[in-house]
């Protein structure tokens, strides 16, 4: 006896309603060469009204990003006691609730969004760490610093102004504020020393570099309070007055 092998014709998948209920088969249509009469073969696939598993909803790879950069957007636009997580994640186009998968609130966000703004410019903060070669390469490398310290105001000013109002209310943040502060004062003193021990400045009072920090952190502070960022023409003329301040009256 001799086997038949039945040509394929085509699958598809139908709904059958069975005692009332939904069920899904897929139907293989298949042809008897011998006779050419086509039968179906019938494979059951389940309920047609079972729910499905509910996908898991992953996060974005970029979604802390994008949760920091919408929050400096509200900043630069809202006082930072309105800025709420759920402002947040809306602005950002992420799901409710995706602000707290990252940040415990909105005083940890934007203790983030500082820490981002500092290790971006570490580097150019540390310029003047290493010893100047003489005196050009020194009013060069002071000019450097003051205006990367001076564009924070310029570019950042909701957080600038955010960080202002929330040391006050947040021992975090003003413990933040004050470490930079103590550190950028401490470097600019070591390397004024620097400059006068090789004669490249007269040798600065024991407070120069605190003062002139001090100096360079007011500057603009009324500007970024009332919701403006520094103006560039008051970036030019700080530079030169710090540039003044140790070549000209220190030297």
């Amino acid at each position: 006896m001799t086997s038949k092998s039945f040509y394929h014709i085509m699958a598809y998948e139908v709904t059958k309603l069975v005692n009332g209920r939904p069920y899904r088969y897929r139907v293989h249509s298949e042809r008897d060469p011998a006779t050419g009469k086509v039968r179906n073969r019938w494979t059951y696939l389940g309920r047609a009204d079972a729910a499905p598993a509910p996908a898991v909803a992953k996060p974005r790879r970029n979604a802390r990003e994008a949760l920091l950069a919408a929050l400096e957007r509200l900043l630069d636009r809202s006082d930072p006691n309105d800025v709420t997580a759920s402002a947040v994640g809306i602005e950002a186009g992420l799901a409710h609730g995706t602000f707290y998968r990252y940040f415990r609130n909105q005083f940890d966000a934007i203790r983030a969004l500082a820490d981002r703004l500092r290790s971006a410019r570490a580097a150019e903060l540390g310029a003047i760490d290493a010893p100047a070669a003489d005196a050009a390469a020194a009013r060069a490398a002071l000019r450097a610093w003051t205006g990367v310290l001076l564009s924070a105001r310029t570019e950042h000013p909701g957080l600038i102004r955010a960080l202002y109002a929330l040391a006050a209310k947040d021992p975090e943040i003003r413990a933040n504020v004050r470490e930079r502060r103590e550190t950028n004062a401490r470097r600019l003193t070591v390397w004024l020393r620097d400059l006068a021990e090789r004669d490249i400045i007269a040798q600065p009072a024991a407070d120069a570099g605190p003062v002139l920090y001090t100096m360079l952190e007011s500057i603009g502070r009324d500007a970024v309070a009332a919701g403006e960022p520094l103006a560039e023409s008051m970036v030019t003329a700080t530079i030169d007055l710090v540039e003044r301040a140790v070549f000209g009256v220190l030297a």
